[in-house]
């Protein structure tokens, strides 16, 4: 059966700190159960680190340019902004999106747990919390991402820019490291990003 925590009303956030450590471990398998619905999505948060020049020029003539993730997110938020995420914000982490309601939070929680290299836990919001306040205050989650994937009972249902109404009364959000937080070291390495370059979406 399903593993579910004691208190049905725990405060995943508090278990951010177990999860966080980015030392990867073989992963273990665990079972899929497609009979939910989740919302997926890309988002940038605010821990920054070093970007040399000449990485910042590169990613400044390859995409939109912003002066910080806030600066992103409001545009996501305005609906300015609506393409892909990689290249964007060089020097930032980004994160992977998934929302779920909290009667299947605690089975997603031990998933990543058992594949960390997979699902690297940055984030767990507060139950019904649509905003990542650790890692990137004052956002919404529930409008700061360009696109957002619905999926239900395992089968993508729809894409849409708002998310609004959607959201989960008892929902649990969960920030997944990126592979796009690694956009900067490559062009400040003057290693050339060709998904950056036509503005497109890795496979």
């Amino acid at each position: 059966g399903s593993l579910k925590p004691n208190d049905a009303t725990r405060d995943y956030r508090d278990v951010r700190d177990v999860f966080s450590s980015h030392k990867l471990k073989d992963s273990n398998n665990v079972d899929n159960d497609d009979d939910h619905d989740y919302i997926r999505g890309d988002h940038i948060e605010a821990k920054s680190s070093s970007l040399s020049p000449a990485a910042a020029a590169a990613a400044t003539t390859t995409t939109t340019s912003f002066s910080s993730p806030h600066e992103f997110r409001q545009a996501v938020r305005s609906g300015k902004y609506t393409g892909p995420t990689n290249g964007v914000c060089p020097g930032f982490m980004q994160c992977n999106l998934v929302v779920l309601d909290e009667d299947q939070a605690f089975d997603f929680l031990l998933f990543c747990q058992r594949n960390k290299k997979a699902c690297p836990l940055i984030e767990v919001c507060d139950v019904g919390s649509p905003s990542a306040e650790t890692i990137a205050m004052g956002s919404d989650l529930r409008t700061d991402v360009p696109k957002y994937c619905i999926y239900r009972d395992g089968k993508l249902d729809v894409e849409v820019e708002d998310v609004t109404p959607y959201w989960p009364e008892r929902s649990v959000a969960f920030l997944i490291g990126c592979s796009f937080s690694y956009d900067g070291a490559l062009l400040d390495a003057g290693i050339p990003l060709r998904s950056v370059e036509q503005n497109k979406n890795v496979p």
